[in-house]
């Protein structure tokens, strides 16, 4: 280890743990993220020049406060200031990585950031019009699971906000999700045409029922967090102001496939969340396959068969190579079955690895100022 290096990290680690237990002293409420953060700098998940981004990025941001006052004898005291009327000694933490995502962030332009004022929050509504008992129905389950309540500590930490913004599961007497006035609405519809998309391609009479039931949550789950992750990214877009060329459906199929991948088990592996985007490729092509099996060339009009060309999104069927190709393109070599077996042409797949590095780096310019991104790891 670089002796210059070892010396800043002691430094800054000094530093730190003394704002920490100085405020532990006071009572005011330790930064969740504290041990963890160690535990994996110990453990060589963090590297040195890691280590010090974040100290860095967290003393410049005011989220660790650094208080050097109170100097005698040549020896430095951390502390915090001892409060007044108007003194606000409130600690603005942020969670330098969710358990289920992978690396520890990227460090772009650390000092331009912008000030965190906002988080998401979730809420529920009322779901009086469910096709199923009430112990049965979407928003049951959905406030059961916590499905998306998983995800706020990781959002929250990872997004900076000028205002809170609003994440709403409720009626809305279409299978949809989207984002509008300023609020992700998730359909409790949408839920139910997930779980019979399941049950129509992949029922078998021989299937116990409650093993189909377990595999189609977890398939609704699945595709679940890829349509709020799209969401995520027009809510961003819109919020920030981003610039976007092409379709911005597009670029939210993207940025949603990207976080996905980033998605790890407990050992760190990212195979999971690779694994994810292919169950969510599937669905896109099990709906194109119901389409197009159930749909006579001569009746265009009906409903469950149309192809909605003139849409802003890409038919189903696009979708689906699209996200094959970022799994593929983000670990070629872990995935290469999926061009062996003929799911992913080739004549795609030699341009993925380059396509999937092109959407990495865009993003993370993009949200340079507004977001800290796990690292790219494979």
């Amino acid at each position: 280890m670089n002796n210059t290096i070892l010396g800043l990290v002691l430094v800054a680690t000094v530093f730190l743990l003394g704002n920490y237990f100085a405020y532990a002293q006071t009572g005011e409420q330790n930064s969740p993220w504290i041990k963890p953060f160690f535990e994996d700098y110990a453990t060589g998940k963090v590297s040195d020049s890691q280590m010090l981004d974040y100290i860095s990025r967290l003393i410049r941001n005011g989220d660790v406060p650094v208080f050097t006052h109170g100097f005698h004898d040549n020896s430095a005291f951390i502390y915090p200031p001892e409060p007044d009327d108007d003194s606000d000694l409130t600690i603005n933490t942020i969670s330098w990585i969710d358990p289920g995502y992978a690396g520890t962030g990227d460090a772009y332009n650390v000092g331009n950031m912008i000030e965190d004022r906002g988080d998401f929050y979730h809420t529920y509504d009322e779901h009086p019009n469910s096709p199923y008992p009430k112990h049965s129905s979407a928003d049951t389950y959905l406030r059961d699971s916590k499905l998306f309540e998983s995800k706020m500590d990781f959002i929250n930490a990872a997004f900076r906000l000028p205002h809170d913004i609003e994440i709403s599961a409720e009626e809305c007497e279409v299978e949809n999700a989207f984002w509008r006035n300023g609020r992700i609405v998730i359909c409790y519809e949408l839920f139910y045409g997930i779980l019979n998309d399941y049950q129509h391609h992949n029922f078998d009479q021989s299937t116990p029922q409650r093993i189909y039931l377990h595999d189609g949550l977890d398939y609704a789950n699945t595709v679940l967090y890829f349509i709020f992750y799209h969401e995520l990214a027009h809510a961003l877009i819109d919020v920030y102001d981003l610039p976007i060329t092409g379709l911005e459906e597009n670029a939210a199929d993207q940025f949603a496939a990207l976080i996905m991948t980033y998605t790890v088990d407990e050992d760190g592996n990212q195979i999971v969340g690779r694994n994810m985007l292919k169950t969510v490729g599937s669905y896109y092509f099990d709906r194109h396959r119901y389409s197009t099996e159930n749909c006579p060339v001569s009746s265009p009009t009906i409903h469950a068969c149309f192809h909605p060309y003139w849409d802003t999104h890409a038919v189903d069927i696009q979708r689906h190579y699209n996200l094959l190709c970022y799994v593929y393109g983000s670990d070629p070599q872990n995935n290469q079955n999926l061009v062996d077996l003929g799911y992913l042409p080739q004549d795609r797949a030699r341009g993925c690895e380059h396509e999937y590095k092109r959407i990495d780096e865009s993003w993370r310019v993009l949200l340079k100022n507004y977001a800290i991104l796990p690292d790219r790891t494979s």
